[in-house]
């Protein structure tokens, strides 16, 4: 009989689950790929990243930029080369560094010191955006770049210039004093403006009114800025109820029954500022980097499949990465940037207990991973649903492990040993004993 590896769903019960562990791995609409490891593609940064940004320009060029705490620095493979602004000195001691892209020009944000900009194929150091509010983000929406401040304000340039900002120039500021302090949000055809409690969208109408501000009734808001990504005219982020994709008129969560749970009992949240998150289209995927109570860990969502893993890799400033191709990057603890482009990391997939004939007692004779490559084999079998598990495990030989795992209840688990490309399941040769239990 074949034992798939399912959805990822550690928050259900053990009894019946198809798959209580995805780690390590790449989740699609049936089975798993290798997560690889992250791989080293630069030297260190001076000091730890607070935020990255990469952009290929209309001739192919790749710009990477990321800040630290006071400084902002430009990838020059495979260096970083120091582009702090010349007049003012160092920025300002910051958590957090937020880049968006108005054109040509790259702006950033710390939500201390003056907006920056950096005119790409012009500039070699960032400067002071004439005019521009200070914000702690910017977002664009249609031709117009967008401030947003953890206040309630939102305040919008005029149409194709960023250096225009007041209301007989074009621009404007507009407060949203309902649904609680800005954290976030993300630009397009329409503005989505993420509040603590709500969600904001910011239409744009041009003439003598520019935009219209619409709440979204029934829209949970947003908890952490690091959070937030947009493809395709979808906001993913996350929510005191888990997870949550905004399509432009209403949230839909996506982690409900899924990881909600297991990700908020390991959620450090005196530190959920330091989240951050990556988008990887080619393979249909989103990671989030996130705290805990003791070190940080990935989580990874598949958005063509609606499916999870996770991952025990340490990475801060995760980023939609342009170099090499487009794919998520991060930093690592020495401070490099990486990509994840080495060998397969070490994956572990496990069901929960499952009971193979119902009402029956079992043996396990054998099992063969649905891999293609040498594994290992772990069954955990139980008397009875309130037993001590009892484990067994053996290693393929020609891809057939052979066991002899006797109980009502079964627990299967598959580590690969080698290079592998994907994982479906289990097949197990069990045999059905004695009478019903």
């Amino acid at each position: 009989m074949i034992v798939n590896f399912g959805a990822y769903s550690p928050d259900l019960p053990n009894l019946g689950n198809p798959c209580i562990t995805a780690r390590n791995v790449i989740p699609q609409g049936r089975g798993y790929k290798p997560l690889k490891t992250p791989t080293s593609i630069s030297d260190a940064l001076a000091a730890a990243c607070k935020g990255a940004f990469s952009v290929k320009r209309v001739d192919g060029t790749v710009d990477t930029f990321a800040g630290t705490s006071t400084k902002l620095y430009k990838f020059t493979d495979p260096a970083w080369d120091e582009v702090t602004r010349t007049s003012g000195g160092d920025y300002s001691a910051t958590t957090n560094w937020r880049f968006t892209l108005f054109g040509s020009r790259v702006v950033a944000a710390n939500g201390i010191d003056a907006t920056q900009k950096f005119d790409l194929g012009t500039d070699t150091d960032f400067a002071a955006l004439t005019n521009a509010p200070v914000a702690d983000a910017f977002i664009v929406v249609r031709d117009v770049l967008v401030g947003l401040n953890t206040t309630d304000d939102i305040t919008f340039s005029a149409v194709n210039d960023s250096e225009k900002w007041t209301q007989a120039c074009g621009g404007g500021t507009q407060p949203v004093p309902d649904g609680g302090p800005i954290v976030g949000g993300t630009g397009g055809e329409f503005g989505t403006i993420l509040q603590e409690h709500a969600i904001t969208r910011m239409n744009f109408v041009g003439g003598n009114l520019r935009f219209t501000f619409d709440r979204v009734e029934g829209a949970i808001g947003c908890i952490a800025g690091g959070s937030i990504v947009e493809h395709k005219g979808r906001t993913f982020y996350l929510s005191e109820e888990g997870f949550q994709v905004f399509n432009g008129a209403e949230s839909v969560n996506i982690s409900t029954d899924r990881i909600t749970e297991t990700f908020f009992d390991e959620l450090d949240r005196a530190n959920i500022d330091t989240m951050s998150v990556g988008l990887d289209p080619k393979n249909s995927i989103i990671i989030w980097s996130y705290p805990t109570s003791s070190t940080r860990k990935l989580l990874l969502y598949n958005y063509a499949s609606n499916r999870w893993a996770d991952s025990d890799q340490i990475l801060t400033c995760l980023h939609t990465s342009q170099e090499t191709s487009t794919q998520i990057g991060g930093f690592d603890s020495s401070n490099d940037l990486v990509q994840f482009t080495g060998a397969a990391l070490s994956a572990i997939l496990s069901t929960g207990e499952i009971e193979l004939f119902p009402g029956f007692n079992a043996t396990v004779l054998s099992a063969r991973g649905l891999v293609d490559a040498d594994h290992d084999v772990y069954v955990g079998t139980k008397r009875h649903f309130g037993a001590t598990e009892e484990v067994q495990n053996n290693s393929s030989e020609n891809g057939k492990v052979l066991l002899r795992a006797n109980g009502k209840y079964h627990r299967f688990e598959l580590r690969p040993t080698e290079a592998w490309t994907e994982i479906t399941g289990i097949d197990v040769e069990a045999k059905r004993n004695g009478k019903r239990t």
